[in-house]
Formats: structure tokens, sequence, C-alpha cells
């Protein structure tokens, strides 16, 4: 039971890793090609393409985590 633990953590974290560098990536990416000039509000210094790159970290690791645990004990969990 303990392996199993262990393989879901650090697939896990692999997963968030992942999940922040891509989802931040493609959240900047796109924001960049379509929401260039756009702020949210007058006086906030954020810009849209950089809120869209936090958001899209966000969402990306937590999606990650989910399908790096799953992907961890169904590869690599090797029961005794």
């Amino acid at each position: 039971m303990k392996n199993k633990i262990l393989v879901g953590i650090l697939g896990g974290i692999v997963g968030l890793v992942l999940g922040v560098l891509m989802g931040g990536f493609i959240g900047l990416f796109i924001s960049r090609t379509f929401l260039e000039d756009l702020k949210f509000m007058v006086d906030s210094p954020i810009l849209a393409y950089a809120a869209t790159g936090y958001i899209g970290g966000i969402i990306g690791g937590l999606f990650l985590i989910i399908i790096g645990v799953k992907f961890a004990i169904k590869h690599f969990y090797k029961p005794e």
C-alpha cells in the first residue's frame, strides 16, 4: 500500500510541474495571439495575456495532477 501511495504522489508532482509549464505556455501563446492589447481595468497593471498565462498554468497544473496520478499508478505500480 505504501508503494502505491508513493507512486501516486510522485506522479502528481510530475503532473503538477508539467501542467504548470504547459498550461502557462499555452495560455501565453493563445492570449498573446488574440488578446495582445486588452487590459482588464484601466488602473490595473496586469495585462490580459499575463493573467491568462497564470490561469492557464493553474488549470493545467490541476488537470495534469489527476492525469499524472492515474498514469503513474497504472504504469509504474506493480503489486508484489
